[in-house]
């Protein structure tokens, strides 16, 4: 299972990846970890007796039951909700579901649902909130993959909230030149691009060292999570990783 503070913890690397100036707008941490919530009213997605029907079907994977008990929209106002909510964050919070369902595999392989949920994301996020829609569920689904450009760069074209959207992801090297040469046209401006590898910081390459050996070993932290039984590589590489998250998040923080 994904840490609640995943994409925050992503901020920060993305921050101290990236060249200052960047060539977009500067990604202000806080801004996605201590704000009220804004986005939509306070409902109670939990039952009198503690359950929660909607973290039980996310648990077990039945996307489409799930679907039968709520709408795209309410898993958007779920999700905005969740992410509108200060620090500490936990996996307690009635709207925990909403988040975890996006890295559910069912999710990640439907195509069609994911730009839905995309698309809703964005029509109920608050202004203040678009930001972390474009650090997940949208970095996440972005590729080189021709289909999916092309409906970005439609969905771009009538869509503002995309268009900034766009303007705030950290995607530049995880696509070719090509294609994030599209999605500068498609949001109208220049996305972040990279600083060297050389500029980079000693906590951010003891990272990047770490990330790519829990990737070989274990497939990469939240696949480990998942890992009923690691082996002793697999828990000394996510010991490792996680060492090294820290040691940058304080530096990010400092």
């Amino acid at each position: 299972m994904h840490t609640p503070s995943h994409w925050g913890r992503r901020e920060i690397v993305d921050v101290l990846v990236t060249d200052p100036p960047c060539q977009g707008p500067e990604r202000d941490v806080s801004e996605f970890r201590t704000r009220p919530s804004l986005s939509v009213e306070p409902m109670d997605e939990a039952e009198d007796d503690g359950s929660n029907p909607m973290r039980d079907l996310v648990d077990v994977g039945d996307i489409d039951g799930l679907l039968d008990l709520v709408s795209l929209d309410d898993i958007a106002r779920a999700w905005n909700r969740y992410s509108d909510t200060p620090q500490p964050k936990s996996y307690d919070h009635p709207d925990w579901w909403a988040i975890d369902l996006f890295w559910d595999p069912g999710v990640k392989g439907y195509t069609a649902l994911r730009r839905e949920l995309i698309v809703k994301l964005l029509e109920h996020a608050a202004p203040e909130t678009i930001g972390a829609v474009a650090a997940g569920p949208l970095e996440d689904f972005l590729s080189d993959d021709e289909d999916d450009l092309r409906w970005i760069e439609a969905e771009a074209a009538r869509n503002p909230r995309m268009r900034e959207a766009l303007t705030r992801v950290w995607i530049a090297t995880d696509v070719t030149d090509a294609t994030l040469a599209r999605l500068d046209a498609a949001a109208g401006e220049l996305l972040p691009r990279p600083r060297p590898p050389s500029e980079w910081l000693p906590e951010l390459i003891a990272y990047k060292e770490a990330e790519h050996r829990l990737t070989e070993v274990a497939g990469n932290r939240a696949a480990y999570d998942r890992i009923t039984d690691p082996s002793d590589e697999q828990k000394s590489a996510a010991a490792a990783y996680d060492a090294a998250l820290k040691a940058l998040l304080d530096r990010g923080e400092g």
